[in-house]
Parts: C-alpha cells; structure tokens; sequence
C-alpha cells in the first residue's frame, strides 16, 4: 500500500511539472490519448452493446473535464494540497451515493470519511 500511495502521489509532482510547459487541456488530452491507445488492443475483445456508448462518452467528457481542472488547480496550489483535495473523493462519492440512492450510509462510511480527513489535518 505504501508503494501504491508513493506512485499516486509523485504523480501529481508530475503533474505540476508539467504544467509548467503546457495548458491543461493540452496535458489532459496527452493522458487520455496515451490511455486509449494503451485500452485499444483490447477493445476488439469485449463485446460492448451501442446502447452504452452515449453514456461511455458523457462519462469520458466528464472525466475529462475534471482531469482539466484538477490540472489547472495544481497550477495554483502545492502537489501535496492537490493530492488532499483529490483525495477526499474517498469521502465525496459514499455521500453522494448516499443522497442519490436515499440509503443511508453505513457508520463505518461516516468513521471512514472523518479519518481521512482528520488525517491531513495531522
């Protein structure tokens, strides 16, 4: 787990080294053509209905967009507050789950959500 956080986290070094050198679409749209091209062998295995592909693509342009504008907000900030705020998604999506599905949520999600976030405050 150690090693998976320290590669998590020197990409977001990275990614405020690059930022220096080009805007943030650009960067973006670098990453995501590097990750289709590595997806695409294996797109020919899987046999995806087209009924999804609208929503494949409303899904790419929103993970885009949030990709853009992490990129532009570790122009303004230290990797490391980039990486927290990036971070609390650990604790965003539970809640959202929460309020979309209008089940609550177990303890453990809400003990889970106030440890992260006590923990960069340490």
């Amino acid at each position: 787990m150690i090693l998976v956080a320290a590669v998590w986290g020197a990409g977001f070094v990275a990614q405020r080294a690059g930022s220096q050198y080009v805007g943030f679409f650009v960067f973006g749209a670098a990453r995501f053509l590097l990750g289709a091209l590595a997806v695409l062998p294996f797109v020919r295995r899987f046999d995806i209905p087209k009924q999804y592909l609208p929503w494949a693509v409303i899904t790419g342009v929103v993970l885009f967009a949030g990709s853009a504008l992490q990129q532009a907000g570790i122009k303004t900030t230290t990797a490391g507050n980039a990486a927290f705020i990036t971070g609390l998604y650990v604790v965003i999506v539970p809640i959202l789950m929460m309020l979309f599905t209008k089940k609550p949520a177990p303890l453990i999600t809400w003990v889970a959500a106030v440890m992260a976030v006590i923990g960069r405050s340490s």
